[in-house]
């Protein structure tokens, strides 16, 4: 498993890759992880993070890659699919989880749930997403405009 991470880390060191970067390690099994949602006019048409950066906690068990890792967001992102308490999302988003999986696997599938805002975990959020999308707009954007200060 340290042969496997320490190799992830270094492509993720080396990458050119725009959406996600590694910022650093708290140890060898927890990682922190920065996601970015753009904010080109094409992307802030697509969806109302446009403009996010966040904090990504990964957490790794003692048997990856064969189980995937803990994912929290800190602080929280207001979105349905995320615990508002925890950080926490949904486990369904990893349900394709395997061995050949990995970190940058991982971070994809996050962004894109920011690019599609589903999830079950936060009914409220889902609710107020779909019947008072002008206050979920407001609300997601305030929380984006906080995160930059």
């Amino acid at each position: 498993m340290a042969k496997r991470l320490a190799k992830e880390w270094k492509q993720l060191e080396d990458s050119d890759e725009e959406r996600f970067f590694a910022e650093s390690k708290n140890n060898d099994l927890e990682w922190i992880m920065r996601l970015m949602i753009d904010d080109k006019p094409e992307t802030e048409a697509k969806t109302v993070y446009a403009g996010l950066c966040c904090v990504v906690k990964l957490t790794f068990p003692s048997d990856y890659p064969f189980k995937a890792p803990t994912v929290l967001f800190d602080p929280p992102i207001y979105h349905p699919g995320i615990k508002q308490d925890t950080g926490q999302v949904c486990v369904d988003l990893f349900k394709d989880w395997g061995p050949t999986r990995n970190v940058a696997w991982i971070m994809s599938v996050l962004h894109n749930m920011f690019m599609i805002p589903e999830g079950e975990l936060e009914p409220d959020i889902d609710n107020q997403k779909n019947n008072e999308p002008e206050a979920f707009k407001a609300r997601v954007k305030a929380q984006i405009a906080e995160l930059m200060d």
